[in-house]
């Protein structure tokens, strides 16, 4: 059985028939559309969605960041001045 990522579901029927209304229901928390009862696809708020895209950007450069220092670290690094920028 695959996990459920949030405690909201809905059956896929009962979402085609009234989309808008599972969103309100759910008041910005995500919802997982079950398919023979297993999920098969979440809904989300777009600020939700944002968040998540956030969320994702904020690591990729965090992890940008630390392999740089490490870099940097190991002596490879270059000497500029601020008046070459």
């Amino acid at each position: 059985m695959q996990a459920l990522l949030t405690p909201l579901t809905v059956g896929i029927s009962e979402f085609k028939k009234n989309p808008g209304a599972t969103l309100r229901k759910a008041k910005g928390a995500p919802v997982a559309v079950l398919s023979h009862n297993a999920p098969s696809f979440y809904v989300v708020q777009p600020e939700v969605m944002q968040g998540f895209a956030d969320a994702l950007a904020e690591k990729d450069f965090t992890a940008l960041i630390a392999a740089r220092r490490a870099s940097a670290a190991q002596g490879n690094s270059i000497e500029v001045s601020v008046d070459d920028l």
